[in-house]
């Protein structure tokens, strides 16, 4: 209010001065042009009926000049009059000042030519109104007569006339204002509040009333401006909040995420935290130093120790911490929060609730987005193949499957691995379509095969996003009808991580097992799988880990631990493939123990498909003599 009423003098004041300035500005002009035309009328009232054609001549006689000079004498002119003169071809008959006796003046030669010329000047005699009208007479040369006025007399009643009109409509002014200034008042406080409220509502988090990304972004940024400032920006983010609000519905998974704003709430100001995604909180810490970070997370970390309840259900709801420090890690924003967002995916991947940003990593994971690039490019541009190692039968010494493994033909580094690209692959979208692409690729191969009349099983890996995602079946369903393949020819692989994911991925794997196709779990020994896991997922192989194999016979623990994998999978119902296989000791011991199916590199090591054509219609068997010290034909 107060300051409302402190522009609100001010405007009248100043209002007041331009109500004084243009009304005074006004009625000058008014007076300047009544004045003219008093001139004008005094002419042609007392001047033209008293001029003679003599007087226009070239010598005006001295009894007429004293006669003229009597005409033109100021009394005659008015009050404010300060004489006149008369200019007719070469004589000047003039009663005024001769600092007003100006001949050859521009004006003079204007207003000859027949036009009332007026200008206000400044002279010695102060600010005069000087009128030049044109003076014809019939049968004489063209004359003029300049009437001189008394400038500030002729405004000097016009300026106490705009005075008291000014005056009189500022005193309307203030009348008014003084009416409308609580209603406007009112009116300034509810639109300073409407302002006020659409900010807030632009800043802020509707579900949580913390900060949004928006609102963070100006606060974050304008305490990093700051000279000398020094401090920690924290990302929290929620622990398998996406299976709980599957789960528990999105209504309680909105109260989740609000109990766990109110919790950040209670050890930070609120005008520090905000909500930037779906399960990611920030924290911005002004004046932390890395010493103090740890300690913050664990302060974090109890936070959430406690269950969170709803609708009578108490749930487990664990963080993770990533963090990074200003200016150590950035001195701007963007810089500071990607670098946070670093810490936090290494803390996920490396399974710790909290971790500090390392230079290290971030580079690391700058050259990973370099590899993602080239690996989008290499899949639209074709750089991307499929490599086939062969798996034997022990029990006929067959060749009766391959396993089918991604390759990429890199332009510039030579043929890679699946080892130098799949984990970036796996931190992106990328690993979904690399998992179609050996999908699609290896079932084609398969008809061409047959085509060829060589029959096997083909073995593809599949990630634990593509035993996520849900149309993977209808996927199967339509490359098996494309290229006539029989579902138990295909045979897909998981890792024991996959198990993890149990509630979608066993939907996933049930829809598969409803196809027809085989599912091994690759790399048994290293994950987490148990007896109960195998029992209820419909596992029809176990692939023994080369980990394990690589010790056997002499290594007795792993010898035990391969025996008692056999028994159990086969107990199940499960066939056995044993990795890694690369000395003849291995393959006859693991034919003891009972082994069904053998692959590594004494059998063969990964090759084209044109190569296992070969192999397959030369004799399609293996016999470890043979291969003892030569394995098949490399890829």
């Amino acid at each position: 209010m107060g300051q409302f009423l402190v522009v609100t003098l001010v405007g009248l004041a100043l209002a007041g001065v331009g109500i004084v300035v243009t009304v005074e500005r006004t009625l000058a002009r008014q007076a300047e042009h009544h004045a003219v035309e008093r001139a004008r009328t005094t002419a042609r009232v007392l001047l033209r009926e008293q001029l003679r054609r003599g007087d226009f001549g070239p010598v005006l006689p001295a009894a007429r000049r004293r006669a003229l000079v009597a005409l033109l004498a100021p009394g005659n002119l008015g009050s404010d009059s300060r004489g006149a003169t008369l200019y007719t071809g070469s004589a000047v008959v003039s009663t005024a000042s001769p600092v007003l006796q100006t001949p050859t003046s521009p004006l003079v030669a204007e207003a000859r030519s027949g036009t009332l010329v007026s200008r206000v000047e400044g002279t010695e005699l102060g600010r005069t109104l000087r009128t030049f009208l044109p003076v014809r007479l019939r049968g004489a040369p063209p004359a003029v007569i300049e009437f001189d006025q008394n400038y500030e007399s002729i405004t000097s009643a016009v300026q106490r006339t705009s005075l008291l009109v000014a005056g009189i409509l500022e005193a309307l002014l203030v009348v008014l204002c003084v009416l409308l200034i609580p209603p406007l008042a009112r009116s300034s406080r509810r639109a300073r509040e409407h302002v006020d409220l659409l900010d807030t509502i632009a800043s802020h988090d509707g579900l949580t009333g913390l900060l949004n990304r928006p609102g963070f972004s100006r606060l974050a940024s304008e305490t990093l401006g700051r000279d000398g400032a020094r401090g920690a920006l924290l990302l929290v983010d929620l622990n398998r909040f996406h299976e709980i609000n599957e789960t528990v519905g999105a209504d309680r998974g909105d109260v989740l995420l609000a109990q766990a704003a109110s919790r950040l709430g209670s050890i930070f100001p609120v005008d520090e935290v905000a909500r930037l995604g779906e399960d990611e909180f920030a924290v911005l810490v002004p004046g932390a130093g890395r010493p103090e970070l740890t300690r913050l997370s664990q302060a974090i970390e109890a936070l959430f120790a406690e269950p969170v309840a709803i609708s009578g259900v108490r749930i487990e709801l664990g963080v993770r911490v990533g963090a990074s420090c200003y200016p150590e890690d950035g001195s701007d924003l963007d810089t500071v929060l990607r670098r946070a967002s670093i810490a936090l995916t290494q803390a996920k991947n490396s399974n710790t609730r909290f971790a500090l940003y390392d230079e290290r990593v971030g580079e690391r994971d700058l050259a990973d987005l370099g590899v993602q690039s080239e690996l989008r490019e290499a899949l639209v541009n074709g750089e991307l193949l499929v490599h086939y190692q062969p798996q034997v039968d022990l029990a006929s010494d067959k060749v009766h499957a391959v396993e089918a493994l991604v390759r990429w033909e890199h332009p510039e580094r030579g043929l890679l691995p699946a080892a130098a690209f799949i984990d970036v692959a796996e931190q992106s979208e990328l690993i979904s379509e690399l998992g179609r692409f050996v999908v699609a690729s290896a079932v084609k191969q398969w008809r061409e095969w047959e085509d060829e009349g060589v029959s096997l099983h083909v073995a593809v890996n599949l990630s634990t996003i593509d035993l996520l995602d849900v149309t993977l079946p209808g996927l199967i369903v339509d490359l098996l009808l494309e290229h006539r393949m029989p579902a138990d020819r295909l045979t897909l692989e998981i890792t024991e991580r996959t198990l993890l994911q149990e509630q979608k991925s066993s939907r996933v794997l049930r829809q598969l097992e409803r196809i027809g196709v085989g599912l091994a779990i690759d790399d048994y020994g290293t994950g987490y799988s148990s007896l109960s896991a195998l029992r209820k997922l419909p596992i029809s192989q176990v692939k023994i880990d080369r980990t394990f194999v690589a010790g056997i016979p002499e290594d007795v623990a792993n010898d035990t631990i391969v025996q008692s994998t056999v028994q159990l999978a086969h107990t199940l119902g499960a066939s056995v493939v044993a990795e890694g296989i690369e000395t003849a000791e291995q393959l006859e011991r693991l034919r003891v123990i009972g082994c069904d199916v053998a692959q590594g590199y004494l059998i063969g090591r990964p090759m084209r498909a044109a190569q296992i054509s070969l192999l397959l219609k030369t004799s399609g068997m293996f016999d470890p003599s043979l291969h003892a010290t030569a394995p098949l034909p490399v890829g």
